[in-house]
This record gives C-alpha cells, sequence and structure tokens, in this order.
C-alpha cells in the first residue's frame, strides 16, 4: 500500500500558480516629424519672358508627422535671383490623412520664406511632387546660375 501512495503521490499533475494581480503596461509614442527633399532639378531657359519647367519627377519630397498641430512648409533661396531671372516653386500638398492641407500653387522664389504649403497634419507620404519654373527677360546675363533652395516646416501661421 505505500508503494501504490507514493506511486500517486508522483503521478499527480503539477499545477501552476496563477496570478492573482494586474499587470499594467504604460507606454507613450512621441511626437516626431521628418521631412526630406530629394532630387536635382535643372531648369534651361532657351528663350525670352517664357515659363520653362523643371522635368516631372525631378524632384519631390517626403514628410511623417504625427503631431496633430497644424504645420506649414515655408520655401526661400539662399540669395536673390539675378536681375531679370523670375523663379517659381509649385509644392503640393501631401495627400494622405492631409486634413485641409493646401498647397500655395506656383509661388515667387526670393530670400524671404513664402509659405507653400499650409495645414499640414498627421501625414505620412513620400513622393509628393515638386515643380520648378523659370523665366528670363533681357537684361539676365546669359549664364549658369545655382540657386539653393531652403525648406521649412514650422507651426502654421
Amino acid at each position: 500500500m505505500a508503494v501504490c501512495l507514493v506511486g500517486a503521490a508522483l503521478c499527480a499533475p503539477a499545477r501552476a500558480q496563477s496570478v492573482r494581480g494586474q499587470s499594467t503596461l504604460a507606454f507613450t509614442v512621441a511626437e516626431t516629424t521628418d521631412f526630406e527633399v530629394e532630387g536635382a532639378p535643372q531648369v534651361t531657359i532657351s528663350g525670352l519672358d517664357s515659363w520653362t519647367e523643371s522635368a516631372d519627377g525631378a524632384a519631390s519630397y517626403s514628410l511623417v508627422t504625427n503631431k496633430g498641430t497644424p504645420k506649414d512648409i515655408t520655401i526661400s533661396l539662399d540669395q536673390a535671383p539675378p536681375p531679370g531671372l523670375a523663379f517659381e516653386a509649385y509644392v503640393e500638398a501631401p495627400a494622405s490623412n492631409g486634413r485641409g492641407a493646401t498647397s500655395a500653387g506656383w509661388t515667387a522664389l526670393d530670400t524671404d520664406e513664402q509659405v507653400v504649403v499650409q495645414n499640414v497634419q498627421k501625414v505620412n507620404d513620400s513622393g509628393v511632387p515638386i515643380s520648378y519654373r523659370a523665366r528670363a527677360s533681357a537684361e539676365t546675363a546669359p549664364d549658369t546660375y545655382v540657386l539653393t533652395v531652403n525648406y521649412t516646416i514650422s507651426a502654421a501661421n
């Protein structure tokens, strides 16, 4: 009989202890904005007083932001264009979850910041098109000009 009792004790199933308290997992998602302009567009002006555009797809931007507060994309040049040269940009508004983001359309560029897209909120887009165009008048000297375009994303005005 003693053998059977020992055998029964060895054959009894093991029981796990149950968790009697609750576990809480706390986490935070950090606010983030990532803005990147891509491409190396060029505009070759072949005639006077007519607009010449950059090639389709020559420039674009990617924007990811999870901030709910509206943002504006502004643009400016590193230096004033030479006399007689007009330079403009068209920056499309992001499409996904744009929540009313709008493009300002063709915008004349100079050293002063200009809003080109306004009211951007919670976006995850890439390959958003940017187009440039230029027009030369008779007072523009024939030359190769290199202008740097500066982009900024900041709180909406």
